[in-house]
């Protein structure tokens, strides 16, 4: 790594802000969590989507949190939207009502640190089913955000980004599915696991937005998503996991899936615990 990048990377690193991360939630929050999170000290919460399919209830109960945080709605929570020919939006937008300005799908937003300046979280494309595929949600996004190619998006992501970083502060990008190019095996970080042919089933928009950003000078401290859960299809055998974080030694971003699902599990013990996932960084 050059020089220029380890200072860009020991400059994001210095503990100003502390944040943590909730992966695909899928029904498993409640009051527990939030007194976790208020116990855990972070500046903010980021909520990387998945919350249920299109469960309005929880996406309200969430949003009404006392502590600060910030969303990026998932796949599931456009189950029907994404999935039936003649789509209802009616539950996506009251859960984009809900959220309001904490749901930063292609915005961005400031977290003031307590000791620190804090850092600048940017959105990428929300409701993502990973993949190349855009021709069976063109629709979705056209109606929602005027977006019409994988191109398209890459660009806003990308400008949005740029727009960001004149605020001088460390960036973080969080996505609910991350981007390709972090590898092609079923146990990659967006690795395809179900099939007997692995892949890679990052979002190609994402990816081309991060080259850009780099290629034009700034840097990306942290990239935070979900959607891939930890736990690989039964055809790998029990217990076969996949890799959560990656460094990329060129740029020195770092990336992270919080995507362990359940979330909400007993220890493995048998002791009466339950035990709550979070990522804090």
């Amino acid at each position: 790594m050059s020089p220029r990048k380890r200072a860009r990377v020991q400059s994001a690193a210095k503990g100003c802000v502390r944040l943590a991360i909730v992966g695909d939630v899928h029904g498993q929050y409640g009051p527990e969590d939030e007194a976790a999170i208020r116990s855990l000290g972070v500046d903010a919460t980021l909520f990387v989507g998945d919350f249920g399919e299109e469960d309005v209830e929880l996406v309200q109960q969430i949003a009404s949190g006392d502590t600060p945080r910030f969303t990026i709605l998932g796949n599931h929570d456009a189950w029907y939207s994404l999935t039936t020919l003649r789509p209802d939006f009616k539950g996506v937008q009251s859960q984009l009502d809900a959220l309001g300005q904490q749901h930063i799908g292609y915005s961005s937003c400031t977290v003031p640190a307590a000791n620190g300046p804090g850092c600048t979280v940017v959105g990428a494309r929300p409701f993502s089913r990973g993949g190349d595929k855009w021709e069976k949600v063109a629709f979705f996004y056209k109606q929602l955000y005027e977006v019409e190619s994988m191109e398209a998006s890459a660009a806003r992501v990308s400008d949005t980004v740029l727009k960001a970083s004149q605020q001088g502060l460390p960036l973080v990008l969080m996505s609910h599915n991350g981007p390709t190019g972090l590898g092609e095996l079923s146990h990659s970080i967006c690795g395809i696991d179900w099939t007997r042919d692995a892949g890679d089933h990052g979002d190609p928009d994402l990816r081309e937005a991060l080259d850009d950003v780099h290629n034009k000078g700034s840097s990306i401290a942290l990239v935070v998503f979900g959607h891939m859960h930890h736990k690989l299809n039964h055809r790998h055998g029990d217990g076969a996991l996949r890799s959560m974080a990656v460094i990329d030694p060129a740029t020195g971003t770092v990336y992270i899936n919080a995507a362990v699902v359940p979330r909400v599990r007993p220890r493995a013990s048998g002791e009466a615990v339950t035990c709550r996932h979070f990522v804090v960084c």
